[in-house]
């Protein structure tokens, strides 16, 4: 989607991944078929692009710390590393004084009482972890003994909160120093993975209360400013039943929940980003629709779309990622309806 969005731009891409056949090289000219862990493929893909931004925040760091040495890289590697590192995004959280759940950090050797004060918690790998991915819920001292006995490097478990409901917002700041902020929308997750985002006035949907929104705007602009980021942020929060915002996860790219500008927005996350991070200005981002409902295709749904089963409405857009491989749970496709 975002290789989609630089055709318009007149913006040339060249993809660097494992196999030309995934969805990115099917829409590409240029695709770089390399590990990414081969600093001789980094050295000649430096050679061949000008501006590199990371789609996954599983990308190696070192590989982004090479490249930064002969090209642009935005987001920066030192923003990259914060926000692929649970332990580190809490902590730049904390330093901003935006609340987060309560955490630890834990090992193999920690020792399990000291779990007690958190139950329940969740166990989270501090990397490579998304979709529900490398996450275990732990309700007793017992199960995180059990758990931590498997683990070979650090992870964090953070306690479980009982919230009302989870938004995000999708941030976007250019080299020019704009900032430009998506609405914030309500998501419902199932098995750790983003189901559904809700954005504006829609049947049955209660709105997201102004003082919530405007908490998760200021969020969101004191994390771009003070790092001088450059490209798409987004945000995951927890909303307390008092109204507080805790903050849950952050994302160094375009996200999920931002799928619904494509047809939603003025301007989609996806051409923002691209704009931001080729030292262009940001366009106009105004909803163009009074409401939306973005809603992942998992695993075997995908198949009655991709027979032409399902009937569309003028007000839905589908939008098939082209994945082969078709895994339970796996995001293969999303639909959005616009009101």
């Amino acid at each position: 989607m975002l290789a989609q969005a630089c055709v318009p731009l007149d913006i040339e891409v060249t993809v660097y991944g494992k196999s030309p056949n995934s969805p990115a090289g099917k829409v590409v000219k240029h695709f770089m078929a390399a590990d990414f862990l081969d600093p001789v493929a980094w050295e000649h893909f430096a050679t061949t692009v000008d501006i590199v931004t990371p789609e996954w925040e599983n990308v190696p760091l070192e590989m982004l710390d090479f490249l930064k040495d002969f090209i642009q890289v935005w987001p920066s590697p030192y923003c990259f590393k914060i926000f692929s590192h649970r332990l580190l995004e809490k902590w730049f959280a904390g330093s901003l004084g935006i609340a987060t759940a309560p955490y630890l950090n834990v090992e193999r050797s920690t020792n399990s009482d000291l779990i007690a004060p958190y139950l329940p918690v969740i166990l989270k790998s501090c990397s490579g972890g998304y979709d529900g991915h490398n996450q275990t819920a732990i309700g007793t001292v017992e199960e995180f003994g059990l758990a931590i006995a498997k683990i070979t490097d650090t992870h964090v478990v953070e306690k479980r909160m009982p919230f009302a409901y989870e938004i995000s917002v999708i941030g976007v700041r250019s080299t020019l120093g704009e900032i430009a902020l998506y609405p914030a929308v309500r998501n419902t997750h199932e098995r750790g993975i983003l189901r559904r985002t809700v954005f504006g006035e829609i049947p049955d949907n209660e709105p997201i209360p102004a003082d919530v929104r405007r908490q998760a705007f200021e969020i969101v602009t004191a994390m771009l400013e003070k790092l001088r980021y450059v490209g798409v942020l987004a945000v995951e929060m927890f909303v307390m039943n008092d109204g507080r915002i805790i903050v849950n996860e952050m994302a160094p790219r375009v996200h999920n929940s931002g799928h619904w500008t494509i047809e939603g927005c003025k301007t989609s996350q996806f051409t923002n980003h691209v704009l931001a991070v080729c030292g262009r200005a940001l366009q106009r981002i105004e909803p163009q629709c009074k409401g939306a409902i973005m809603e992942n295709i998992l695993g075997d749904e995908i198949i009655p779309y991709r027979k032409g089963e399902i009937r569309l409405g003028d007000n839905q857009f589908f939008h098939d990622y082209e994945k082969a491989d078709v895994r339970p749970d796996r995001k293969m496709g999303h639909l959005t309806t616009l009101f």
